[in-house]
């Protein structure tokens, strides 16, 4: 399986921030072999673009869940509307779900009960979950340890738990994401939990358009300039084809043969998402 394609484990695809460059974004996947991507909405307000991308690319899976972020302005039908999608969409991932302590004003005990019910339906359907977490890991390993989750398994994406916890995580049937974000000298710890990952549990993502990786990655994927000529910020939006940079990472952190981590990566995505 040395021609193995890539697999995007989460982006968002659909963000404003990348509309005004449609074209050039085509134009530089059309360059690389690329598989399935999971295409993440954080709320009401953009599943909507999520399904559109989902029924005009064949390459989209679509992905319906409410984000922590936006727990605290979400409408109070927002559950009934999810189940709407889901039922419009049989394959699609919940997500993207989670906790998150490090956000100014969070309420965790109403990210819970979020997260929770979205648990709750990804166990009832048996569809993956994505789910984000930061400075919340030991809440998050408890709600996994002790209300529902799907038996197919969940996905943690951008991982910044400890090392320690992959093993916790992973018995309850997690699986564990990375960018080349890690890239980053100050992001030791996440190269370390890159290591310590299951090569069964491995997957790969570019969280585009965040989480834009250290200079060097951003060009590693293609000829020529990956990023975007200018952005209003003064810092360019992660570019989706920076999926190939995630893999050059991993690949460099794990010492591994290429097309040994993109075959294994492969089989774990679809594993897990149940698309190849």
């Amino acid at each position: 399986m040395n021609d193995a394609p890539l697999y995007d484990a989460h982006c968002h695809w659909h963000d404003p921030r990348l509309t005004p460059h449609r074209e050039k974004i085509e134009r530089d996947l059309a360059q690389l072999p690329l598989g399935k991507v999971v295409v993440n909405g954080t709320h009401p307000g953009d599943w909507p673009a999520v399904a559109a991308l989902a029924e005009s690319d064949p390459r989209v899976i679509p992905a319906f869940g409410l984000h922590p972020w936006q727990v605290n302005a979400a409408p109070p039908d927002w559950l009934a509307q999810l189940e709407d999608f889901l039922a419009r969409f049989p394959r699609a991932v919940i997500g993207e779900a989670g906790l998150d302590r490090w956000i100014k004003d969070h309420d965790l005990p109403r990210q819970l009960d979020a997260l929770h019910a979205q648990l709750a339906l990804a166990e009832r359907d048996n569809r993956a979950i994505s789910l984000h977490c930061l400075q919340a890991w030991g809440p998050m390993l408890e709600a996994l340890k002790n209300g529902p989750r799907p038996a197919r398994g969940f996905h943690l994406h951008g991982y910044g738990g400890s090392p320690e916890m992959i093993r916790e995580f992973a018995d309850l049937g997690g699986y564990f994401s990375f960018s080349a974000y890690v890239m980053h000298e100050r992001k030791a710890k996440h190269r370390e939990s890159l290591r310590a990952t299951p090569p069964d549990r491995l997957l790969l993502e570019t969280d585009a358009p965040d989480m834009l990786p250290p200079e060097p990655w951003q060009t590693h994927s293609l000829p020529g300039k990956v990023p975007f000529s200018h952005a209003p910020n003064g810092e360019p939006p992660h570019h989706p084809a920076n999926i190939a940079a995630s893999y050059a990472a991993a690949t460099s952190i794990l010492n591994g043969d290429p097309a040994t981590i993109r075959s294994q990566v492969a089989e774990n995505f679809t594993r897990l998402f149940g698309e190849s």
